[in-house]
């Protein structure tokens, strides 16, 4: 914590000086919603979270969330993980588990078929 108000200012004109005076607002955006917790854009109800196997507005999603992210290779192989850890469906799938891991196992082979899912 800083002292004093003034002393506040006298870093805030500093920064100013240095990386000016919109990329000071724009720091102190992203500290204030790290504190607060991350916004969303307005009009937005869910994160985007790139490609998922199963995104909220799919038919097998009874939620509003997207699960199971792909975009990338290590989402990817989370994505394996994390359907292995699964002993009965999870109450926002309206599928088997079976069904369930067969079509995460399927996604993640179509998009980086590098990735042996099978195990």
């Amino acid at each position: 914590m800083l002292e004093s108000q003034n002393q506040r200012v006298v870093i805030e004109q500093a920064i100013t000086s240095v990386i000016g005076a919109e990329a000071v607002d724009d720091v102190v955006e992203r500290l204030v919603s790290k504190k607060t917790g991350k916004r969303l854009p307005a009009g937005r109800k869910t994160r985007s979270r790139g490609s998922c196997v199963f995104p909220a507005e799919s038919p097998s999603v009874k939620d509003t969330r997207d699960h199971f992210p792909i975009g990338d290779i290590a989402h990817a192989r989370n994505a394996l993980a994390r359907v292995a850890q699964y002993r009965s469906a999870p109450s926002w799938y309206s599928g088997s588990l079976s069904s369930l891991r067969n079509a995460v196992r399927r996604a993640v082979k179509s998009r980086y078929p590098s990735i042996d899912g099978s195990k």
